[in-house]
């Protein structure tokens, strides 16, 4: 859970998404300068069972791009394999 809150406060803070969603709701976004006083300050020295909680974060979402490339080259091999046979049969 705490690595999920921390993913979350990071993107509440860098993506330009969070920001129109902020002043969609009539808010101020946190500046860039808050933004990276709060990243220094609170999530670079938050720790889960004794780690860095952000080299947990940095970790998973390693693990993800990882995890992406794994399956994208079978499907990026397998989708026009698939599209030439439904076009020959539906065409």
């Amino acid at each position: 859970m705490a690595i999920e809150l921390t993913r979350y406060i990071e993107w509440f803070l860098s993506s330009p998404q969070a920001d129109v969603d902020v002043e969609y709701h009539l808010k101020v976004p946190v500046s860039d300068n808050i933004a990276a006083v709060i990243r220094r300050s609170v999530l670079e020295r938050m720790t889960c069972d004794g780690q860095p909680l952000m080299d947990l974060v940095r970790r998973q979402k390693h693990d993800e791009a990882e995890s992406l490339k794994t399956w994208k080259l079978p499907v990026q091999i397998v989708t026009p394999v698939v599209y030439t046979h439904l076009c020959k049969t539906h065409g």
